[in-house]
């Protein structure tokens, strides 16, 4: 066996090797793109579901609320509860993040109701 079918038999092996190497390359690329459009197909669905569901909570509240909108005082008191709950969460959500003007405020509101306990129970005394 001359070094020449040495050299010969080695760069078929060679090319058999990265032939074989291109060929899982190849595969697990498309394995990749197979395992994203499933993923992404699942999205999808997730998304058609979770639209459905508010679709229909949103049409269940529209329900609802038709009655009360043709009644002006339950509608009155409707809108006066929304508006307080409104202002409560967003106290909430400044005292959470730590906003020093809400908490301040907080404060204030705390110390004028005591000032006006003193103020009353002077006025009582003299």
């Amino acid at each position: 066996m001359g070094p020449t079918s040495f050299l010969k038999k080695l760069k078929r092996l060679q090319t058999t090797k990265k032939g074989c190497q291109d060929s899982r390359e190849s595969y697990t690329i498309h394995e990749r793109g197979l395992v994203s459009v499933a993923g992404a197909g699942h999205h999808v669905k997730e998304s058609v579901a979770q639209d459905d569901l508010v679709s229909s909570m949103k049409e269940a509240a529209a329900n609802e609320l038709l009655p009360v909108s043709h009644d002006h005082h339950s509608y009155k008191r409707l809108l006066k509860d929304l508006m307080v709950q409104v202002v409560g969460w967003d106290w909430k959500d400044k005292l959470k993040s730590g906003d020093r003007k809400a908490q301040d405020g907080t404060g204030d509101l705390q110390r004028q109701k005591e000032q006006e306990k003193r103020g009353r129970g002077e006025g009582e005394g003299e």
